[in-house]
Order: structure tokens, then C-alpha cells, then sequence
């Protein structure tokens, strides 16, 4: 993607980073830069950082890393075994992302993720 690419993302478009194949949904476009968040479902207490308490443990807000040691995921829904966290990104170099889908669907890229440069 390219910076005018970037600029024109909307609200609910698709992007995800070169090299991975996790979607990233845009939240709000500042045109310099753009937020984008994804969910996970949290359901395997051995490949998150849940502590001696394991899923049922985890409180709303509580922040999570994951086995592959990334960061930065928050707990925002927390059901018996299961709880749901979300990642937001801030993207700032449109060369590391790519474009999947427009929001209101006139367009629709490649889904087969690039590899990362």
C-alpha cells in the first residue's frame, strides 16, 4: 500500500501486514497515520499469558501476551473457559501493509498474504 492508499482507508476497510496472515480491521484514519484492531478468541490457557488462574481468571481490561511473544492484547470479554482479547496497531508506513478488502466491498484484493520484506 502506498501513502495515498493509506490516506483513504475508511472506517471498517481491511488491512493486514506483509508477511502475516491476520486481518486487521481500521478504526479511524488521522491521514499520517491509521488505527486498526483484531480479535482473537482466547481459548487455549497454555498459549497465552494467563497466570495460575487460567482463562476463568482473567479480568476485563488485563493485558496479555501471547506464546509466539507478542504483546499487547486486552482482555475485553471474559465467559467461563473462553474470554476474547483485541490488538490495536498503529500504522504509520503503508509500505508494511497491505490492503484486503474495502469496506463498502466495490473492492476486494488478493487474499493470499505478501511475504514481509
Amino acid at each position: 500500500m502506498n501513502m495515498e492508499q493509506m490516506m483513504a482507508l475508511e472506517t471498517g476497510d481491511v488491512i493486514r501486514r506483509q508477511g502475516e496472515a491476520d486481518g486487521y480491521v481500521v478504526h479511524s484514519n488521522y491521514t499520517e497515520r491509521v488505527t486498526a484492531a483484531r480479535t482473537w478468541d482466547v481459548t487455549n490457557a497454555s498459549e497465552w499469558g494467563v497466570g495460575a488462574g487460567g482463562i476463568a481468571g482473567l479480568r476485563v481490561g488485563q493485558m496479555i501476551g501471547h506464546a509466539d511473544l507478542t504483546f499487547g492484547y486486552v482482555v475485553t470479554c471474559v465467559n467461563g473457559d473462553r474470554a476474547t482479547a483485541v490488538r490495536t496497531v498503529d500504522v504509520t508506513d503503508p509500505t508494511d501493509w497491505d490492503l484486503v478488502s474495502k469496506v463498502n466491498g466495490r473492492e476486494r484484493i488478493d487474499p493470499e498474504p505478501r511475504p514481509a520484506k
